[in-house]
């Protein structure tokens, strides 16, 4: 899926460390060095901004709605839709022989959460944690890129607990565990990768608006030995910048897409040869 062009990655990423280099060196460190404040300036602003907003901008763009979307799919779902699934997925993992009806699925649900005991069947842990999922994802993709059977399977009193409030039928606290536990994460990551590119590009701007303003900064710099040497430091930490910056773009496309889009996957970068240390991080 796409992973015939890794290449893309690295000669991009050497690209752009090769011409801010060479771009540095010959127009030497008096010419850059308000260019570089500027760009560590807004790296240090998109870094900590997008951390403090983050939360307030989920909280008003997406809690509440992901919340109302899945409660109105909760109180839709058939339990026997339940049951079919849970019965499928039981059959092909060879969890069970016997099929499992919707009212022997929602009695295991009601007594989940009745007994306390985090005890369920254990066929019923990937059974809850799968159907739930797939009825969620089918109105809202969570882009989390780890199913929710895998978040829970560390903690199988919160599979109790969700099972129990599926089968009392508190569609509400159901969607909100939901909410906390698979999509908050994920979300937040997203929020706070396009915060960053959106202060990044908004104090660039400011940046380009202040330096048009102000005149030649350059002229102010009287540094005559080692001109060109300091460049090469220089040059090094805005090519960083800048590839930071194309990294989190990247990462956002992968997430946003699931890892769906042809060149922007992980299967793709994890064959480059240095960018994916640089995605990595």
């Amino acid at each position: 899926m796409g992973t015939q062009f890794w290449w893309f990655y690295d000669i991009l990423a050497l690209s752009i460390t090769a011409g801010i280099l060479y771009s540095a060196i010959s127009r030497g460190f008096n010419k850059i060095v308000f260019q570089l404040i500027g760009f560590l300036v807004a790296m240090a602003v998109g870094i900590y901004g997008s951390s403090l907003l983050k939360d307030f901008v989920y909280r008003t763009l997406f809690r509440e709605n992901l919340t109302v979307t899945m409660q109105e799919r909760f109180n839709q779902e058939d339990w026997d839709v339940y049951a079919a699934a849970a019965d499928n997925l039981l059959l092909t993992e060879e969890y069970a022989d016997e099929p499992i009806d919707a009212a022997s699925l929602r009695r295991t649900f009601t007594l989940a959460e009745e007994k306390g005991d985090a005890k369920l069947p254990e066929a019923m842990y990937a059974a809850v944690c799968n159907v739930v999922e797939t009825a969620v994802t089918e109105r809202q993709p969570s882009h989390a890129g780890q199913p929710l059977r895998e978040l829970y399977a560390s903690r199988p009193d919160a599979v109790v607990r969700l099972a129990g409030l599926l089968g009392s039928g508190d569609s509400l606290a159901a969607a909100q565990m939901v909410e906390e536990d698979l999509y908050r994460p994920s979300y937040l990551r997203l929020v706070r990768m396009a915060l960053f590119l959106l202060i990044e590009l908004l104090m660039l701007v400011i940046y380009g608006v202040i330096a048009s303003v102000g005149g030649n900064f350059e002229e102010q710099m009287h540094v005559r030995r080692g001109n060109h040497l300091l460049a090469v430091p220089a040059g090094l930490i805005e090519a960083a910048c800048l590839l930071l910056i194309f990294t989190v773009a990247v990462r956002l496309v992968v997430m946003l897409t699931d890892n769906e889009m042809l060149l922007f996957n992980q299967k793709t970068i994890d064959h480059t040869i240095f960018f994916r240390y640089l995605y990595r991080i």
